[in-house]
């Protein structure tokens, strides 16, 4: 009697019908998925939106007075409080004053300062003693490895 309860249950379990039941749940799961990832991407448009609603009336503000005190944009100094106020509006960052220090080059100071000289460290590395001259000078202009 227990194996054929069995053997019934298997072959419901492995009928087209209960298939069909099974693919219909998992289409209803992914159709539930993508709605939350649109929901997601329309959560974030609605409020990269309502940030550029609120940001373009203060951007046209400073754009207007740099045009009325010097009476063009273009010429406007980079360093005036207007065109800082711009700059903060949209979000641009200064430059930093040293060149940019890569993860390479913080490698390549740090095995340089392991080293007695650069020649040993630039040959210990494999490359030439100009880019670990320019790593040394990028990390070093950066105030160092910091840590």
């Amino acid at each position: 009697m227990n194996r054929k309860k069995r053997e019934i249950q298997q072959r419901h379990r492995h009928s087209p019908a209960m298939e069909r039941e099974r693919e219909r749940k998992a289409a209803i799961e992914r159709a539930i998925e993508q709605y939350e990832a649109d929901k997601l991407v329309r959560d974030r448009t609605a409020a990269e939106m309502h940030a550029r609603r609120v940001r373009w009336p203060k951007l046209l503000e400073a754009v207007h007075k740099a045009e009325h005190k010097y009476g063009s944009i273009t010429l406007t100094p980079i360093d005036s409080a207007e065109i800082r106020a711009i700059h903060e509006l949209i979000g641009v960052e200064a430059e930093p004053d040293g060149p940019a220090v890569t993860e390479m080059q913080r490698t390549y100071y740090r095995v340089y300062k392991s080293m007695p000289n650069q020649r040993v460290a630039a040959k210990a590395l494999g490359i030439g003693r100009q880019i670990l001259q320019d790593a040394i000078v990028a990390v070093e202009e950066n105030g160092g490895l910091g840590k």
